[in-house]
């Protein structure tokens, strides 16, 4: 398989991805994305990007648009990397197409169940609480202008609490503020707005619903509303999440680049595991007490 990689010579998660390749027989084409121009479409079968920024976006946008399918390697969302220290230990989201693609088919919670979250009952109480993003993502491309504006509608909407992102405390909205931790701010939330941010995820993991404006980009999207969804329905989807983000080394050991190749590019479900029939129990010989017939 022809498979091109477009990142920088130093990019530490798209050399995983390669080293990973390696270790399953393929050949990868290292490619410069800041020396890529637009329209410059090589014949690769897959071609693997870190994050759709600036040039990433181009090869991103230039290769969907011949048909090939795209990688791309960003943040994850459940242990995910936060920053230098947690680029080794932390999740690295690996979709296909853009941001926030998660496998659209049932996975195993192996991965899930792994990574010791676990799903909180619905909380009551609280106030409407309003997540900033970090301006200029592109996972919604807002603007500071932009961000504030919608924010400021949301929190006058729903007389909420609004909480800026960390990285982009320039937000300014005329609301109450929460500018404490993620997890103090959701349990004082009795309902989570945001345009697509993983903060939507961590406020369902923790018994709090949410809405997100921009459903579709938005790994938790489908599950999004004013009430929280079933225990059952929220797992399945942890589960899907976890088989769409992966730790550096598990590129670079091939079982990531395993998963992508065979099963989420194809679309072919990973087996789920075997339920085991519980045996037919004999019934107990019961012996009927005297002067009794029920």
């Amino acid at each position: 398989m022809r498979v091109g990689v477009y990142a920088r010579s130093d990019n530490l998660e798209a050399g995983a991805f390669r080293s990973g390749l390696l270790a399953l027989g393929h050949r990868p084409h290292w490619r410069s994305v800041s020396d890529y121009g637009q329209g410059q479409v090589e014949q690769f079968e897959v071609v693997v990007v870190s994050g759709v920024r600036d040039k990433g976006g181009q090869v991103c946008r230039d290769y969907t648009e011949a048909g090939i399918q795209v990688v791309v390697i960003d943040y994850g969302y459940l242990d995910r990397v936060s920053g230098v220290d947690t680029w080794e230990t932390g999740h690295w989201q690996v979709g296909l197409g853009g941001l926030n693609r998660i496998p659209s088919f049932e996975c195993p919670g192996d991965r899930f169940d792994a990574l010791g979250v676990k799903l909180m009952p619905a909380k009551a109480g609280g106030r409407p609480l309003v997540l900033g993003q970090h301006v200029g993502d592109p996972s919604h491309g807002y603007t500071e202008c932009g961000m504030a504006a919608w924010a400021q509608s949301k929190c006058d909407e729903h007389g909420a609490v609004f909480r800026p992102h960390p990285h982009s405390p320039g937000v300014k909205v005329d609301a109450d503020q929460s500018v404490g931790p993620l997890a103090d701010a959701l349990s004082a939330a009795s309902v989570v707005y945001t345009l697509c941010s993983t903060g939507g995820l961590e406020a369902m993991i923790a018994g709090v619903p949410a809405v997100a404006d921009l459903p579709d980009r938005a790994c938790w999207g489908e599950l999004s509303g004013p009430a929280l969804p079933s225990r059952a329905a929220l797992r399945a989807l942890c589960a899907r999440i976890a088989y769409g983000q992966w730790t550096l080394d598990e590129m670079r050991s091939g079982q990531c680049v395993d998963f992508v190749l065979n099963h989420l590019i194809p679309g072919i479900g990973v087996a789920m595991p075997a339920v085991r029939a519980q045996p037919d129990r004999p019934a107990k010989n019961r012996r009927r007490k005297r002067g009794t017939d029920h």
